[in-house]
């Protein structure tokens, strides 16, 4: 069997959507989440099985494209490739889809390898499993975030409920803190693209500062300190008009 691109049908429910009765962006990051560990999974690469050897994958970036909004109801492919591996980052793709084969969005995903324990960066050629590298261009392209000082403009403490096994803020929450403490006039605006660096893991009762600023018409830019200084995670964001 190719397992090349590793396909799961989704159906986005009443708790997969905002207010608009579409699908949230931290919904979406969360389905990606999940479809790489299955993508995984069914080649016999599970996480129990990383664990025993002393590695476990940490998500570095993430840049999102949405082209047409998924609605409540509605039943969609949600596919997944390993693109390319670049330095010691591997870079994973996603791809949504209805039922006509039309894409409503696309995102891609860089990912590091570690020693769960002490957190020591490994490079991929101490990955015992074989990439399946498609050979696609990857899209949308990931670029290296610079960001000036922005304004502290709310703070968020991360609670238990956010946390996953891994005991860290769970990715799919940063979609979350993205679209929570937008500037005012872009809360509730449907996200089209987004980037998010994760810079540092948020762990349980840890501060995150939030720093905003409206870098255009409709776009904002975002960063997350801790109190002692170092950076959690860096974003920007372009709203529909």
């Amino acid at each position: 069997m190719d397992y090349r691109v590793f396909s799961s049908a989704k159906c986005v429910g009443f708790y997969d959507c905002n207010q608009s009765g579409e699908l949230a962006l931290w919904s979406y990051m969360a389905w990606c989440g999940e479809i790489g560990g299955l993508h995984l999974d069914v080649r016999g690469i599970t996480r129990e099985a990383m664990l025993r050897e002393g590695h476990v994958f940490l998500l570095s970036q993430l840049s999102y494209e949405m082209f047409k909004p998924a609605k409540y109801g509605e039943n969609c492919i949600l596919k997944t490739w390993e693109s390319a591996i670049s330095g010691v980052k591997f870079i994973r793709s996603y791809s949504l889809e209805n039922e006509s084969g039309e894409i409503l969005c696309r995102s891609t995903s860089s990912w590091i390898l570690v020693d769960p324990e002490n957190r020591k960066i490994l490079r991929p050629k101490e990955y015992r499993h074989e990439f399946l590298l498609t050979g696609d261009d990857v899209y949308p392209k990931l670029s290296r975030l610079k960001m000036p000082e922005y304004e502290k403009t709310a703070e968020h403490i991360t609670v238990y409920s956010e946390l996953d096994e891994n005991h860290h803020l769970n990715n799919s929450y940063y979609g979350r803190l993205l679209i929570d403490y937008a500037p005012a006039g872009f809360i509730g605006k449907p996200v089209k693209k987004a980037e998010i660096q994760f810079i540092n893991e948020a762990r349980l009762n840890d501060i995150i500062n939030i720093h905003t600023a409206i870098t255009g018409e409709n776009s904002y830019a975002m960063y997350g300190t801790f109190n002692d200084g170092r950076k959690c995670f860096e974003a920007v964001a372009q709203v529909a008009d």
